[in-house]
């Protein structure tokens, strides 16, 4: 089951530990002025890094491209709740506007379910 991320726009830099498929990951959000956006860390419980200063971007898998065995096997994705794709360039849009969420794997390689047509005689 998808699970949101707890965020706190109110803070331009927060730091909390949260448990994703099992394993204590600590997540911390930076929000950078000059830069216009919202930079996401992830590191184990003893704060050993796993990425660092990755850039949260709309409906990209925020760590997309690393390979570390250490990541959850789910995709980390920054969804807007507006449904459109206006980059994240508030300190105060985190949390509110834009929602980070988690997908395990496994609702990601579910095989799609269709409802059967219902076909009524005429």
């Amino acid at each position: 089951m998808a699970e949101k991320f707890r965020t706190f726009s109110d803070f331009a830099s927060f730091e909390y530990s949260c448990t994703v498929e099992g394993t204590v990951y600590r997540f911390r959000f930076q929000f950078h002025p000059r830069c216009g956006g919202w930079y996401v860390d992830i590191m184990e419980s003893d704060r050993t890094p796993i990425v660092m200063g990755t850039r949260v971007v709309l409906g990209w898998p925020l760590f997309e491209g690393h390979k570390d065995p250490m990541l959850p096997s789910g995709l980390t994705l920054a969804l807007n709740m507006d449904g459109d794709l206006v980059e994240l360039t508030e300190q105060d849009e985190l949390g509110d506007r834009v929602r980070v969420v988690y997908v395990p794997l496994d609702e990601l390689t579910a095989p799609e379910t269709t409802p059967s047509p219902v076909v009524e005689p005429v």
